[in-house]
């Protein structure tokens, strides 16, 4: 069954008003969470068409007589995974498993690529930080390795959000900019306008406004796409500054356009974050159950996708509001979600896995090197003594040609064999 992405939306908004329109409290949070569940329930159920065209094609493709896991096959397998990136995590994994296995199966390097790539993504997005930066500095010597710019200089990003998210700017600094280097000599405009968006969390790290806006802007008008997937979170991290600046008015309109866009992609992940920001404006100003309305969907959405960094904000902005309505009970209850998930992510025990696993990728890439002078020192010693063996050959040869003769006849054999008559020539004579 469709739902129409625009009745969803309308009846999203209508739950929302009529939530902070009524005044009996209990009924009105009831009601709005009826609403919203079934709005879930129906949107969830619709797939995007890009999921849908490509498990067709592979459908089509294993129906053919004599059918084989090739490059092809891989490819499109490929592709069909990371389209469970907003809305399924586990078949994320799930099928980059499948790519892996199979390109491994024929040394096909590009699959195993894109496999590590996706495997990133799935640990990125549960949460287990040290296993995702594991697969992107494995996806980044790969990209090195076969001269797959795109891709290094996504891993290049990948990595360096890690080190931002672990404090680490200056190492978060310099990924960036390798990655731009790379954006701009290829002429990736999207890698571009993604970067900029990067490196605005650094600004705003220290509260530099309008630093991190000037580079929001920036990416806008680097992609010149409005009605985009970038422009789409680009319109959110620009309403969460102006929340920061407790701009709330002027911050809803850009995440209800935002909200609009992953309601008709059926973007989980988009709309999750929509949601909680949503949330956070409508609490600035001071429409609590509205926020409350928002929270709750931004954390089921996060549950449903897996989404440890989704339930961390859903939740803390869910106790913030029940402890300002005096629900104290609930109030907790959110807070120990909260406490628990956001112990889980970058504890010291990552911070420890992922000091452990930095090492051991800078020896690893080391040791690659030295393997590889060592093979080169092989290969130049292997052409030298090659050289030398064919050089002494020529020098025999040679030395067989015009010193075999001579030598020969210095024998005692050949000495005592008569000379050779000579013949001259003698002018007849006519009588």
């Amino acid at each position: 069954m469709r739902f129409s992405s625009h009745l969803s939306y309308d009846l999203l908004l209508y739950c929302i008003d009529y939530c902070g329109d009524r005044k009996e409290p209990f009924m009105k949070t009831r009601f709005a969470f009826a609403l919203i569940g079934l709005l879930i329930a129906f949107a969830s159920s619709a797939q995007p068409y890009r999921l849908d065209n490509y498990r067709q094609l592979l459908i089509e493709k294993e129906k053919i007589k004599g059918f084989e896991k090739d490059t092809g096959y891989i490819n499109l397998l490929a592709k069909f995974s990371t389209c469970f990136y907003e809305i399924n995590p586990d078949s994320l994994l799930f099928y980059s498993k499948k790519v892996y296995q199979y390109a491994n199966n024929i040394h096909y390097e590009n699959g195993v690529l894109e496999s590590f790539c996706s495997m990133g993504y799935f640990f990125s997005l549960t949460g287990n930080y040290a296993q995702s930066l594991s697969y992107y500095q494995q996806a980044l010597a790969l990209a090195e390795k076969i001269n797959n710019k795109e891709v290094e200089l996504n891993m290049l990003r990948n990595i360096g959000m890690f080190y931002l998210n672990t404090g680490k700017e200056g190492e978060a600094s310099q990924q960036f900019n390798k990655a731009y280097k790379i954006a701009r000599d290829i002429n990736h405009t999207v890698a571009k306008a993604y970067l900029l968006v990067d490196m605005a969390a650094i600004p705003l790290l220290h509260h530099q406004y309008d630093q991190a806006l000037a580079l929001y802007h920036e990416a806008l008008q680097v992609i010149n796409d409005p009605d985009g997937f970038v422009a789409a979170f680009v319109r959110v991290d620009i309403g969460n500054i102006y929340c920061e600046k407790k701009q709330y008015q002027e911050a809803i309109p850009l995440f209800r356009t935002s909200l609009d866009y992953y309601l008709r992609t059926h973007d989980n992940l988009g709309r999750m974050n929509t949601m909680c920001a949503l949330a956070n404006a409508c609490r600035g100003l001071e429409q609590t159950d509205t926020a409350i309305s928002y929270a709750t969907t931004s954390l089921s959405l996060a549950k449903e996708i897996k989404n440890n960094e989704g339930i961390k904000n859903g939740a803390e902005c869910l106790s913030h509001l029940y402890e300002k309505k005096g629900d104290y009970r609930n109030s907790l209850t959110y807070f120990k979600l909260y406490k628990a998930y956001s112990d889980s992510i970058f504890n010291d025990d990552t911070r420890k896995k992922t000091a452990e696993l930095e090492a051991k990728y800078i020896y690893e890439k080391k040791e690659a090197l030295l393997k590889q002078a060592q093979a080169n020192q092989v290969r130049t010693l292997h052409f030298q003594i090659a050289i030398v063996f064919i050089s002494a050959l020529l020098m025999c040869v040679l030395i067989v040609f015009f010193l075999f003769p001579r030598w020969l006849r210095q024998l005692p054999y050949f000495k005592d064999l008569p000379r050779e008559e000579k013949y001259e020539e003698k002018k007849l004579t006519y009588l």
